[in-house]
């Protein structure tokens, strides 16, 4: 049983990781984001918004720091998806 446990653990954060869908709204020269969504249930309609005033390197591929805290967040508030929305729309190179 103990055995059991610990593969479900170990694998557990890889199939989170898998499933992820990853979109994000960037105008063509990448320097406005508009929108940036992160869904990993299967209700849609379970998501949260969050409105950030901090720059953010992330995109439709990759995640910042800001972006991880605010799945964790999400995923143990018990939602779907989060949608996170920027103002100012600048996104920042550094």
């Amino acid at each position: 049983m103990a055995q059991a446990m610990r593969f479900r653990i170990l694998i557990e954060p890889v199939w989170y990781a898998l499933a992820m869908v990853k979109r994000a709204i960037i105008d063509k020269i990448k320097r406005y984001r508009y929108t940036l969504e992160r869904y990993w249930g299967a209700d849609l309609t379970n998501v949260v918004n969050f409105i950030l005033l901090n720059p953010s390197k992330a995109d439709e591929t990759k995640d910042d720091p800001t972006v991880r805290a605010c799945v964790a967040f999400a995923q143990k508030w018990g939602f779907d998806g989060l949608i996170m929305t920027k103002s100012p729309l600048c996104k920042t190179d550094h």
